[in-house]
């Protein structure tokens, strides 16, 4: 099996720089554990190619047709687990702007340990940059990706919020995951997805992650009142992030302390991406909450 993707959608870049750089992993060696994959990492650069690591990838397939039917969403799951049926976590991955379901793979190494159940959805409007968003935004993609009440309306980010509060409702009886274990963790774009989620619903995920990400305005708004107390959130940024300014995240932090939520922020020395450090302390605080 061979994977291929965006290493720009990975690191939220999306289509700012199309065609120049692509990431292939060649998964023929695997590990004596079920479902890990090691895989070279091959940097291509104009038509040349470069074995730069290797990277654990847990192992994953496309929704079949009746997963398709009743999550509504097209997708890749990791549907395996030793764990006993009903006592399983749930891990939602949901990739940024200009991604699809292969790009958050990348974090398998946070959440292995837990040999989860894991969903990572595609977004539903395809980009005009490349790729897949959970909604457009109508302003310049070279300036910034958080948008303001001006770009997006609340009924742009509804149906997001609506087909991952369901793929989560129907986790237990698909997968046998454990209702109490279910954790959301998102990239840019797709971290504001899962907070968004998590503030419909904050009871039904025992942890959000919010990669590089925000809390959207018109998210803010409507619920300016509500009662976060027991919500687990890790936030990590990039001091360096240009797309999506470390001051989108404070403001973040801030909005949802203030409603009780349990937050744990770290921040590092990083553009629009998730340094080793900040994988390294998601993986310890999901390990303390599953």
């Amino acid at each position: 099996m061979r994977m291929k993707f965006n290493l720009l959608a990975v690191l939220g870049l999306g289509g700012k720089v199309r065609g120049a750089l692509t990431v292939e992993t060649d998964a023929a060696c695997k590990s004596g554990r079920d479902g890990a994959e090691y895989s070279n990492i091959c940097l291509c650069l104009g038509g040349i190619e470069f074995i730069i690591g290797v990277v654990v990838m847990l192992v994953s397939r496309n929704f079949d047709d009746v997963e398709i039917e009743q999550l509504g969403l097209n997708g890749k799951v990791r549907a395996e687990s030793e764990v006993a049926f009903g006592d399983r976590v749930g891990v939602i991955l949901i990739h940024g702007r200009a991604g699809d379901e292969n790009v958050m793979w990348v974090f398998s190494r946070a959440i292995e340990d837990l040999d989860p159940i894991v969903i990572a959805p595609r977004g539903l409007v395809p980009d005009p940059i490349g790729g897949y968003s959970w909604w457009n935004l109508h302003h310049d993609p070279n300036t910034e990706e958080s948008p303001s009440p001006s770009h997006s309306k609340l009924a742009q980010v509804k149906p997001a919020i609506d087909k991952i509060i369901e793929a989560a409702k129907k986790m237990p009886e698909m997968y046998g995951v454990d209702p109490n274990k279910i954790f959301v963790l998102g990239f840019s774009q797709g971290g504001a997805v899962s907070i968004s989620c998590a503030m419909e619903h904050p009871q039904m995920f025992r942890g959000v992650g919010m990669l590089a990400s925000f809390v959207p305005s018109v998210i803010k708004e409507k619920y300016a009142d509500c009662d976060l107390s027991g919500l687990n959130v890790f936030i990590s940024h990039g001091t360096k992030d240009r797309i999506i300014p470390i001051e989108r995240a404070k403001e973040g932090l801030d909005f949802l302390t203030e409603r009780g939520a349990n937050v744990a922020y770290n921040e590092d020395e990083v553009g629009h991406k998730i340094s080793s450090a900040g994988i390294k302390s998601f993986k310890n605080w999901l390990m303390e909450r599953a």
